[in-house]
């Protein structure tokens, strides 16, 4: 078995789990996990959570969460995406990193993350390539 299908199954496993039903651990925080990947994976990782997301069997609601289309989303809010590459080519990729990290922060990104129900835990996920 592949490390991404290993991977998987474990997170199927965790969140069958009481505890994190439960939030056990979690000191009142909300019930949040970050899957992060390889984009080479890209395809199994959007195949499972499809199919984890719509999984009547289980005891709990999940979300799920694209960052990057979290991202697109609050750039689409601004309205700069279609500004975005002539931009970068006038001023530079460390302008627009700069841009980016002020207006795509953490307070922005839970803006488009709320949900009004109670749930037991978004699943967020992004591709990354680790080192």
């Amino acid at each position: 078995m592949s490390e991404i299908n290993e991977r998987l199954d474990s997170l199927r496993g965790l969140v069958q789990s009481q505890e994190f039903l439960e939030g056990k651990g979690l000191s009142n925080e909300v019930n949040i996990r970050i899957f992060c990947y390889d984009p080479k994976d890209e395809m199994a990782v959007r195949h499972f959570t499809e199919k984890l997301v719509t999984d009547q069997s289980l005891n709990c609601h999940l979300i799920e969460y694209n960052l990057y289309k979290v991202f697109l989303s609050i750039c689409d809010d601004k309205r700069i995406t279609d500004r975005i590459p002539g931009q970068e080519e006038k001023k530079g990729k460390q302008f627009i990193l700069d841009q980016m990290t002020r207006m795509a922060n953490n307070v922005a990104f839970i803006g488009k993350m709320q949900y009004d129900r109670p749930i037991h835990a978004p699943i967020t996920r992004c591709g990354w390539r680790r080192k």
